[in-house]
């Protein structure tokens, strides 16, 4: 009979393998650092590849400033530049079985060493080459191209190469320079023509001595992805352009500043009127236009930068994308509606970067001669609810009163009265806490206004 422990008959087993506990763990240890290796080892090929392609552009890039320095200093630019030369402002170039683009902006520099323009009279004093590469593909250059900049002077005491100096700023909705903004310059009527776009440096600035001198023929349009737009209107397209294309007189300085900044989403909601519970509308027409203007028409009406037609879909709502930062108006363009009110109120104030939605109470369109929609708000513009607003025409026997609308309804603040005769009326508007309010209102139309409550 043996004496042995069963315990330790186990225990004596556990010495000749791994138990499921100590394998597990051993093919862990064995995956990390397998993955581990797997990693640094695809870490190592491409940072290889991405040098061995960077080399290539750097290469590249050498040429092309080489090629620049081998031109006559007179013949130093690219077509469509300013200056302008023979030089492609971009182009695809295949190498190594990679397609670069290459981006090359020459430039006059007025080096502040002998001062500046206006004060410089001869202020193309040198050029500057500036060659960029891009390219695609498993190391593409992403937010690091090849970049090199020389800059050229020429063999004999500087002289004046003709022209002006075009001076542009770029800037955002807060009046802050903006960097990265694609800049168009074009002016086909000059010859060698003009073409080119160039990005606005740190302090929003573009700044190109040696622009050929012309009337109002220099075409400037400024973008920026994600961006608004903002641009020069020559006379074919405004009669009347309060931003026209530019002109450059020689010696002279010509200064331009635009403004752009991200756009916004703006949706529109289309409903009924407070005495119908605000039911959903469909399919409202609607023009939705912007207070920033661009200039007159021949009878000097104002052209305004936006201004559009719309119809609300089959859920009542209309989105606008890429909206500019601006303040914008809608208004009833179908016949069967007058507006009854908004929230917010009109006009909006849309901001740069924003999503916003506006809420429209309409009201069907009633007999009689107009109508008057009140908005009700205190000294700091914030609409104000409940207010009570009444109506009075003593010689018509009309005698009304209407209470501003709640917050969070579509006419909030807002009083609507309909079916008015053509006559003078008297409006007082009374809330607790504040002034009495008493305005003389003339209907001919409909007719919109504000009334400011003053605290006691």
């Amino acid at each position: 009979m043996s004496n042995k422990h069963p315990f330790q008959e186990c225990e004596a087993h556990s010495w000749n393998g791994f138990t499921i506990i100590e394998a597990v763990v051993g093919m862990a240890i064995f995956l990390i650092v397998t993955g581990s290796l797997f990693g640094i080892t695809q870490l190592v090929f491409e940072s290889i590849g991405q040098t061995r392609v960077r080399h290539t552009a750097r290469l590249l890039a050498n040429e092309k400033i080489e090629e620049a320095r081998n031109l006559s200093y007179e013949d130093l630019g690219t077509v469509g530049g300013i200056p302008a030369g023979p030089i492609a402002p971009i182009e695809q170039v295949s190498l190594g079985g990679i397609i670069f683009e290459v981006t090359t902006t020459i430039a006059y520099v007025d080096d502040p060493f002998d001062g500046e323009a206006p004060a410089d009279l001869v202020n193309t004093d040198y050029k500057r080459v500036r060659v960029k590469l891009e390219w695609a593909g498993a190391f593409a250059s992403g937010r690091r191209p090849v970049v090199l900049v020389t800059d050229i002077v020429p063999k004999e005491i500087e002289t004046n190469d003709g022209g002006g100096t075009l001076s542009l700023l770029v800037f955002n909705s807060e009046g802050n320079p903006l960097n990265g903004a694609d800049v168009n310059i074009v002016n086909s009527t000059v010859n060698p023509q003009v073409d080119l776009t160039i990005t606005s440096d740190s302090f929003g600035r573009v700044i190109l001595p040696g622009a050929p001198s012309a009337i109002e023929s220099y075409e400037i349009i400024v973008t920026k992805a994600g961006y608004s737009s903002d641009r020069t209107y020559g006379a074919e397209e405004v009669t009347n352009s309060s931003k026209s294309h530019i002109t450059v007189l020689e010696g002279q300085v010509s200064e331009a500043s635009f403004a752009i900044d991200k756009v916004s989403t703006l949706t529109v909601k289309t409903y009924g009127s407070r005495l119908a519970g605000f039911p959903t509308l469909t399919n409202v027409e609607l023009r939705v236009r912007g207070e920033k203007i661009i200039g007159n028409d021949e009878t000097e009406s104002p052209i305004y930068k936006f201004d559009e037609l719309v119809s609300t879909n089959a859920g009542g709502t209309y989105t606008f994308s890429n909206m500019e930062f601006d303040s914008y108006m809608f208004e009833v363009v179908d016949v069967s509606y007058d507006l009854a009110g908004s929230n917010p109120a009109l006009p909006i104030g849309l901001n740069a970067d924003e999503q916003l939605s506006i809420d429209l109470s309409l009201a069907p369109d009633s007999p009689g001669d107009g109508s008057l929609l009140v908005l009700v708000a205190d000294s700091g513009d914030v609409p104000l609810s409940s207010s009570t607003a009444r109506l009075i025409n003593g010689l018509l026997s009309y005698d009304e009163t209407i209470e501003s609308g709640d917050e969070g309804d579509p006419d909030f603040g807002h009083a609507f009265f309909n079916s008015l005769n053509a006559a003078a009326y008297e409006l007082t508007i009374s809330l607790t806490g504040y002034e009495d309010a008493t305005s003389s209102i003339q209907i001919n139309e409909d007719v919109f206004t504000t009334i400011i409550l003053n605290q006691k």
